[in-house]
């Protein structure tokens, strides 16, 4: 069994014969190692496993600050990326591809449920490595310093510090992993020591009730902006809620439902609050208070409309022909293109790439004056700090906001209210047809001829025909061979929807591969010739990750013998 490869340490120490065969192995290239692995050489991946083990552990533990848990991960990552081997195409990317194997572990845990956080505190006695004679004195007092504290660190400082401390890794080692140079690890290993320092100079030490006090202040902030259910809220900065968070008023109110959920941060302290009632009974100057606790149920979809109102509404309904957002990704560009200064709705489970999407969309379309408003739902329970891992930032921009909204159903809410509704599919991730976004239910109201021309509309509703038809075929297949034409549109289908694939800008750290920005006209282009049968003879691997067609043509040359 693989799990038995991947057991802990101890087992593996068990048989001397197998641990100077891993000796031996730990001297060969993490190319050559890879190569062996994925050819079904179970010996090799163990020694993977052993090499990079400890680094997955440090890594989960940093997100989900629970010993158990990470070990957990830990195990569940190698399996993951054993089961996997076959689909990295960069061997050298392994480290930073079985770190985004445990991120996505991590974030399967923390949507499931809240879990009782075991203090860090308590697992002091868990290193497995003790230092030398000479660096015990040393580390001791350090070591236990950051096991008290470690827990109100930035994630970026709390990572290397656990890394480093905790598992005791060099500093190369910890960017080598966490694909960063040295100097950063250096850098945030010295911000992580000055905060502990200054959290624990005797001269500053403060009673609990003073801590309290302290701690009471500064989650008392003031509203600044009110339309209908939606108001601004100015916080000392540095204190702002987080995304999510639960704000009541500062007057003791004991509501049931909580108050007000935080959906944007804006910066300097200031966020975007969304009453969770109809009569928020707030007005400027009112005094607000961050609970510091996450919502636990879902917005009520019945007060969306208003939200989206009091926030621009939609480009369609403004009595005016909206104009298209060119966004450099296909399959928004070519099947859900998307207004500029209009409303556009994400909806999709986590794990699905939902908020990677965002982030490129973010990053495509910054410095420009698009002013386009984006609505993505999350279920309760998310973690806020997970969450931010990923987002491209709430802030007013011009270019693109982002509004961060509970939800019990994610995918629930009603397209009907944006311009666009981007889908984002279980099945596309699974098949690692990134971005997974869903060519079929994706919608948008500037899908028409008049707005974006007939020849865009259809090659759009063509792609769109051919891929519906491919997936009816297949689920009444009888397992037997197929009629010549029922082979040709699932052909072209499976061709089609690797050509909406991509690379994206904001990945490139995990894919090892530029991003890849694509124009519109480019796009057409390419769809309509698939469509039209010019690359009924191009295998369909050609298509996959490609940019406009023309990159098609070159990798189909390039695996000519």
């Amino acid at each position: 069994m693989v799990q038995t490869q991947i057991e802990c340490r101890h087992a593996r120490e068990s048989s001397h014969h197998e641990w100077e065969s891993r000796k031996v192995m730990a001297e060969i290239e993490l190319r050559d190692l890879l190569g062996e692995a994925t050819a079904g050489n179970r010996a090799a991946f163990s020694e993977l496993a052993r090499r990079y083990e400890d680094m997955a552990f440090g890594y989960a533990l940093s997100i989900l600050r629970d010993f158990h848990l990470a070990q957990d991960v830990a195990q569940e990552a190698l399996l993951s990326a054993y089961l996997s081997l076959e689909r990295l195409q960069e061997p050298d990317a392994f480290p930073g591809w079985l770190k985004g194997i445990v991120r996505h572990h991590c974030g399967r845990i923390l949507r499931k449920r809240h879990f009782d956080l075991v203090p860090l505190q308590h697992a002091s006695e868990l290193v497995s490595r003790a230092p030398g004679v000479d660096e015990q004195a040393e580390r001791k007092e350090m070591l236990a310093n950051v096991l008290a504290a470690i827990d109100t660190l930035p994630q970026t400082q709390r990572e290397v510090v656990l890394l480093f401390y905790l598992r005791e890794y060099s500093q190369q080692e910890v960017a080598a992993f966490l694909e960063v140079p040295v100097t950063t690890v250096n850098n945030r290993l010295h911000a992580a020591r000055r905060q502990l320092k200054r959290r624990f100079e005797p001269m500053i030490k403060q009673t609990s009730e003073q801590d309290a006090r302290l701690d009471q202040d500064v989650r008392i902030g003031e509203i600044v902006a009110v339309d209908g259910i939606v108001v601004r809220a100015r916080f000392q900065p540095g204190h702002a809620p987080a995304l999510l968070d639960v704000i009541h008023l500062a007057n003791g109110s004991t509501s049931p439902e909580p108050m007000l959920e935080v959906v944007q941060q804006l910066g300097d302290g200031v966020v975007r609050a969304m009453a969770r009632s109809t009569s928020p009974a707030v007005s400027i100057a009112t005094k607000v208070r961050s609970t510091g606790a996450a919502v636990e149920t879902g917005f009520d979809p019945v007060l969306l409309p208003r939200a989206i109102a009091a926030l621009g509404g939609t480009a369609t309904g403004a009595g005016t022909q909206p104009q298209v957002l060119e966004t450099g990704i296909k399959a928004l560009d070519l099947l859900c293109p998307l207004p500029r200064r209009g409303t556009v709705g994400a909806l999709g489970y986590m794990g699905t790439g939902k908020l990677v999407v965002i982030e490129e969309l973010a990053h495509n379309i910054a410095g420009r004056d698009d002013g386009l408003n984006l609505w993505t739902f999350i279920e309760p329970g998310t973690d806020a700090a997970f969450l931010r891992e990923y987002s491209p930032g709430g802030a007013n921009t011009g270019s693109l906001s982002v509004i961060y909204v509970s939800s019990n159903d994610p995918l629930g809410t009603d397209p009907g209210l944006f311009d666009a509704t981007i889908y984002t599919s279980r099945e596309r991730a699974a098949a690692q047809l990134w971005p997974a976004i869903d060519p079929l239910r994706s919608t948008s109201r500037l899908l028409t001829p008049e707005i974006v021309g007939q020849r865009h509309y259809d090659v759009a509703q063509g792609v769109r025909a051919i891929l519906q038809q491919a997936k009816e075929i297949e689920a009444g297949g009888t397992g037997g061979e197929l009629e010549e034409r029922d082979r040709l549109v699932v052909a072209r289908a499976r061709k089609l929807e690797r050509f909406l694939t991509q690379f994206f800008f904001v990945a490139e750290e995990y894919t090892k591969h530029p991003g890849q920005y694509v124009r519109l006209e480019e796009t057409i282009d390419g769809f309509a010739a698939i469509l039209a049968g010019d690359y009924d003879n191009v295998p369909e691997a050609a298509f996959l990750y490609r940019g406009g067609i023309a990159s098609v043509t070159e990798q189909a040359n390039e695996t000519l013998p």
